[in-house]
């Protein structure tokens, strides 16, 4: 009888150790099914803009606003019947605003338009002009119907303010709304950033004219 119930238990012990074991692997299993996740950022396309003159000023870029419903990391993507795609192991390697505004701060510096550069709030340098930038929309668009239905979009509300020492009011020289759309070869996610690089490369270029002729005609 004493036999029986060591075996009994010996064998509860062992049924006890093979569910934990499954359980166990079971939970690795799963883990191990998530697909890594992909980082992407912006990167400079090739300067197209030839001959630009140098300015005698210093712009500081203020960091850009983004519309609430571009606050998050992950890439996304609208279908054709409206459905919106969040890719939750395709994300930006920062958060939308700090990677914009140093994207163009970076591409108005690569032009050397402006004798003082293009600076950060964080600078201590006094600027003579501030450039306020609002992010609208920045969407990628996908199509299973069409190849010119898949491409991305931007708009960017931009203010050039000139400071004035001791004066309160905003004296904005430059209140335009800048956009941009560029195709992308087809619907695939691994699309979406290199598309999104060329669209604030070229609009960033667009802002540039515009900051000096601002300036230009102010002066």
């Amino acid at each position: 009888m004493k036999n029986i119930y060591i075996f009994f238990k010996i064998f509860i012990l062992i049924l006890l150790t093979l569910s934990f074991l499954t359980i166990f692997n079971s939970c690795i299993s799963i883990r191990t099914d998530y697909p890594p996740t992909e980082y992407y950022r912006l990167e400079q396309n090739p300067l197209t803009l030839k001959n630009v003159g140098k300015i005698d000023a210093t712009i500081l870029v203020r960091e850009v606003i983004p519309s609430a419903e571009l606050e998050s990391t992950n890439l996304m993507a609208i279908w054709d019947n409206g459905r919106i795609q969040r890719y939750n192991y395709h994300q930006w390697n920062s958060e939308i605003a700090p990677m914009v505004t140093d994207f163009i701060i970076k591409r108005l510096n690569l032009y050397a338009g402006f004798s003082g550069g293009v600076i950060k709030s964080t600078s201590s340098i006094l600027p003579d002009y501030i450039l306020e930038t609002q992010l609208i929309d920045m969407m990628a668009y996908n199509s299973e119907k069409a190849t010119d239905g898949n491409y991305v979009f931007i708009s960017i509300q931009a203010n050039l303010i000139k400071r004035i020492p001791l004066d309160t009011n905003k004296n904005i020289i430059l209140s335009q709304v800048y956009t941009q759309k560029i195709s992308r070869p087809n619907n695939t996610v691994k699309t979406i950033a290199p598309a999104f690089s060329s669209a604030f490369s070229l609009l960033t270029d667009k802002l540039l004219i515009d900051i000096q002729s601002a300036i230009a005609t102010y002066k």
